[in-house]
């Protein structure tokens, strides 16, 4: 949930998969959608965050950033600013580590509970990573099963199987 003191600001971004509802505050992103069917499925996120549309004339870096990774180009986020507020530190953690999974890369719930020191804890993982609020910036659709069958993805699972094509692909444009 937005606190009542964090001030938003909403953009929009039109994808090859989808449209992108996007939230920053002072700190960073707040959140972000994966890509939806329509541009009125953004607009109800935007909503759901008490958030209007974009406000904004401009486009964020963020937005040009999305579009191309969404269009088959390697890209990193890592330098992109996060606002963790509202995110527990088990959940924190659990992010983190699948932030740094490479492009055209997956890992298992296993490895990312293995690499935060609780091997043990793979539904946990995957709670924490079904919370992600920065999809695509934190790459949660790189997290696969055991077994390599792909679980799920807030954006649905063929939005996931089509990323994981499209990095899949190792274009660098």
């Amino acid at each position: 949930m937005i606190s009542a003191k964090v001030s938003l600001t909403a953009e929009l971004v039109e994808t090859p998969l989808g449209w992108i509802a996007l939230a920053f505050s002072d700190q960073g992103l707040w959140g972000c959608t994966p890509p939806l069917a329509s541009r009125e499925a953004a607009l109800q996120q935007l909503s759901e965050w008490n958030l209007s549309d974009a406000e904004s004339e401009s486009e964020s870096e963020l937005a040009h950033r999305l579009r191309a990774h969404l269009s088959g180009v390697a890209i990193s986020y890592e330098d992109i600013e996060l606002d963790w507020e509202g995110v527990s530190a088990w959940q924190r953690t659990i992010l983190e580590e699948a932030r740094r999974i490479p492009w055209g890369e997956t890992r298992t719930y296993g490895w990312i509970t293995a690499h935060t020191g609780l091997p043990q804890a793979a539904r946990a993982a995957g709670q924490a990573l079904a919370g992600n609020r920065f999809p695509i910036v934190i790459p949660c659709h790189r997290v696969v099963r055991t077994d390599g069958s792909l679980g799920g993805y807030a954006g649905g699972v063929e939005v996931k199987r089509k990323l994981l094509a499209l990095e899949s692909d190792r274009q660098t444009r």
